[in-house]
C-alpha cells in the first residue's frame, strides 16, 4: 500500500496513477455544448449523448485502513492537474466494471462532486464514466483493485 500526500487519516491508498475520467452525459441544453467543446451546428438527434472529460489529474482508489475486504467505504479519487478534486465516488455492492477498450476502465458511478454549470443534484445520479490509463496492465490492475474493493452487501 502507498502512502499518498493529503490522504485521510484512516485510509489507506491501494492504487495511484495518472488517469483521464470521463462522464457519459445526455446533453439537453445547447447552451452546454460550447463550453463542453461540441459542435452546436449538429441537430438535437444528433446530440443525444457525449463523453465529456470530467479531469485529468491523479487517480486513486482508497480504502479504510485495517478493514477487511468487502467492507464498505472504499472510494475512487481523482484530483486534476490544478489539484482541484474531480471524482470522489464509493464503491458499492454490486458495482460492474469491465475493460472497455486497451486502456479504459468501464463503470457506472455516483460522482460527489458537482462541477460548475450541472444542475443542483446531478452529482448525486448515476452516471456512466469511463477512466483511461496509460496502457492495458495498468488498466487491469485498476479493474483488480476495484473489484477487491467493491462491497458485498
Amino acid at each position: 500500500m502507498v502512502r499518498s500526500k493529503g490522504e485521510d487519516d484512516g485510509e489507506e491508498t491501494v492504487f495511484d496513477g495518472k488517469a483521464k475520467f470521463l462522464a457519459l452525459v445526455r446533453l439537453l441544453d445547447f447552451s452546454i455544448l460550447s463550453s463542453a467543446g461540441i459542435d452546436s451546428s449538429r441537430s438535437r438527434a444528433q446530440i443525444n449523448k457525449e463523453w465529456i472529460n470530467k479531469g485529468v489529474g491523479n487517480l486513486q482508489l482508497r480504502r479504510p485502513k485495517d478493514a477487511p475486504t468487502g467492507v464498505p467505504g472504499a472510494r475512487l479519487l481523482l484530483y486534476n492537474q490544478a489539484g482541484k478534486l474531480a471524482l470522489n465516488a464509493k464503491l458499492y455492492a454490486g458495482m460492474k466494471v469491465k475493460q472497455a477498450d486497451d486502456k479504459g476502465v468501464a463503470l457506472v458511478l455516483v460522482n460527489g462532486v458537482q462541477a460548475a454549470g450541472e444542475e443542483d443534484g446531478a452529482a448525486r445520479k448515476p452516471v456512466q464514466t469511463m477512466i483511461r490509463v496509460k496502457d492495458g496492465a495498468t488498466a487491469k490492475e485498476l479493474i483488480r483493485q476495484i473489484e477487491q474493493h467493491v462491497p458485498l452487501r
